[in-house]
């Protein structure tokens, strides 16, 4: 059953390990997923590319969460793709 089917989400710090991990399970039950990442974008690609073949819809942001400015431009991305609906937010960040 997909229990976010229509649905839009965030996962901040999903390019790698635990992070990308979080943010297949949100697109595996039918939510569009941005997928945030600082400096892996080959990573945070390869993340999207796992995603969309199970008819997923997934995009990219670089933006650095540990700024105000990064913030602000994951939220102006996402409040372009999803059409001002963001249905879950997940973080997750290693330092």
């Amino acid at each position: 059953m997909r229990t976010l089917a229509g649905k839009n989400a965030i996962v901040t710090g999903s390019s790698r390990g635990i992070g990308a991990a979080i943010a297949k399970k949100p697109a595996a039950e039918g939510a569009f997923v941005l997928i945030n990442y600082g400096r892996s974008a080959n990573s945070a690609q390869q993340v999207v590319e796992e995603t969309q073949p199970r008819d997923k819809k997934a995009a990219l942001v670089q933006a650095d969460m540990a700024t105000i400015v990064g913030v602000d431009a994951l939220f102006e991305e996402a409040n372009r793709l999803f059409s001002g609906q963001l249905d879950v937010a997940l973080s997750f960040a290693m330092t």
